[in-house]
């Protein structure tokens, strides 16, 4: 039978504080990885992309295994959950384009979340909007793989094998000098289900486990670890050799897959940690629990803020560095200026005003009209002639 387990208050506070993470990653590599004085070893903090994925499919794994799943009210909160931001980002990246006197091209593709078809139209605004059309592509789809896995037990086993074959086929046809087809089809969601496969086989896994079970903690220590050493190796590798190194190696393609491997491991980990503490908390005395609590609740605004920032962050942290730019030559006399310093200075205050008061309230408009639409679904459902 199909578990519809919810997600526990910690689970929902490390998924937030990930995506957080992940923000950070993003606009590291963007700010500092690739300056000449900094360490090559973090330039593979550009897969904070991929762990993005990896949640993303966790975070959407009870759809799939028995959480009930109504398409228009599923797809009306995705759509204020991700449009009304990225509208305004897009907005702040057109003007940016047009004070600069660069020609406003592609805007039509950008609105309709089609501009993927080449590497210069998905990356003329804003580079990082670059993973966004796959985003979409999983949560249109995601309700009919919901209603074949429900239908046909091997459906999900199915959709991982035949997803993580097309990985492996499009890597080696991809061309990554010349941004062929095949690259363009691998960076949609035909080439990257498989990362968020990965996240949604995890959230399966996890609702099977024994947390009774005396070796748990050892298990979660060991997947974590063995998370960091993968992800530590990959990532020296890339220092060593690069982009140009990886293309023209058996990994040209892969690398974004195995750091989404290694970061599913990490969570594994830090899941199943969570969960057997979750076990002892409960059977412990109701003072220590509270105690327990107490402390939790002290990290709890820093995990909360982290998710509620991370899209904005995502979004606009390469507008904030093309305004540093533009005032480079006013503000480089300054004392202490810093110009990647300042950007993120300007992004986290950016990423929180745009969710005060333009984000959270339109994805709260969203959340309203979508359960007045299933109030109203239900009742037609127990009054067919009302």
């Amino acid at each position: 039978m199909a578990s519809t387990e919810h997600v526990t208050r910690n689970e929902y506070l490390l998924i937030e504080l990930l995506r957080g993470l992940a923000a950070a990653m993003v606009l590291y590599t963007h700010f500092w990885a690739f300056s000449e004085t900094d360490n090559r070893f973090f330039r593979f903090a550009h897969t904070g992309v991929d762990l993005f994925f990896v949640l993303s499919g966790y975070v959407f794994g009870p759809y799939l295994f028995g959480k009930e799943l109504s398409l228009v009210t599923f797809w009306l909160r995705r759509f204020f959950r991700i449009y009304p931001l990225y509208l305004l980002a897009l907005m702040i990246y057109i003007g940016q384009k047009h004070l600069n006197g660069d020609p406003l091209l592609y805007v039509l593709e950008h609105l309709s979340f089609s501009f993927f078809q080449s590497k210069t139209m998905a990356f003329y605004y804003n580079p990082p909007f670059w993973s966004l059309p796959a985003e979409v592509e999983f949560y249109l789809l995601l309700p009919l793989f919901a209603f074949a896995i429900k239908r046909w037990p091997l459906a999900g086993i199915s959709f991982f094998v035949i997803a993580l074959l097309i990985r492996g086929l499009l890597g080696q046809l991809a061309d990554f000098s010349n941004s062929n087809q095949w690259f363009i089809v691998l960076h949609h969601l035909p080439g990257l289900a498989i990362e968020f496969s990965l996240g949604i086989g995890l959230w399966r896994l996890i609702r099977n486990l024994d947390r009774g079970s005396e070796t748990i903690t050892m298990q979660g220590g060991y997947l974590i670890f063995a998370g960091i050493i993968g992800w530590a190796t990959l990532a020296s590798h890339f220092a060593q050799v690069g982009d140009e190194g990886i293309n023209t190696s058996i990994l040209r393609g892969q690398m974004g897959l195995l750091a989404a491997g290694c970061y599913t491991l990490m969570l594994a980990g830090l899941l199943i940690l969570i969960r057997a503490e979750e076990t002892r908390y409960r059977s412990a005395k109701g003072v220590i629990a509270k105690i327990l609590n107490l402390k939790l609740r002290a990290k709890e605004a820093i995990a909360i803020w982290s998710g509620k920032l991370s899209y904005g962050i995502y979004l606009l942290h390469m507008a904030a560095l093309n305004l540093m730019d533009s005032l480079h030559s006013t503000l480089h006399a300054f004392p202490f200026y810093d110009r990647a310093l300042w950007a993120t200075f300007l992004t986290i205050f950016g990423a929180a005003a745009t969710h005060i008061f333009w984000e959270d309230p339109l994805r709260r408009f969203g959340r309203r009209l979508a359960a007045q639409l299933e109030q109203r679904s239900v009742k037609k459902r127990r009054y067919p002639l009302a």
